[in-house]
């Protein structure tokens, strides 16, 4: 498995930027992902996939004592890997 700093010096590498710089790329789009998608739309990057917000509203749980809860509202983001992610995935197996 490789690690998500590793990931970030490779594509700094494939790149010509130096790991700081990668590091900077790297924060600079998860924030741009995550401030599009806390406003729930949905980010594609193209041979890659989407990233898809899934608003849950808020809602009561029973506990298992009888008591009930107040669960509140929440975005879950979920990836869909595109069709040449899957298509490269599928050839490195």
């Amino acid at each position: 498995m490789t690690s998500g700093s590793d990931i970030i010096s490779r594509a700094a590498a494939a790149a010509g930027i130096g790991g700081e710089a990668g590091r900077a790329v790297a924060a600079a789009i998860a924030s741009a992902i995550r401030e599009r998608c806390s406003q729930l739309d949905t980010i594609a990057i193209p041979g890659f996939g989407n990233f898809v917000p899934v608003k849950t509203d808020e809602h009561i749980v029973a506990e298992p004592d009888g008591s009930r809860v107040l669960v509140p509202p929440h975005v879950a983001l979920t990836f869909n890997p595109g069709s040449m992610l899957r298509k490269r995935l599928s050839a490195n197996e």
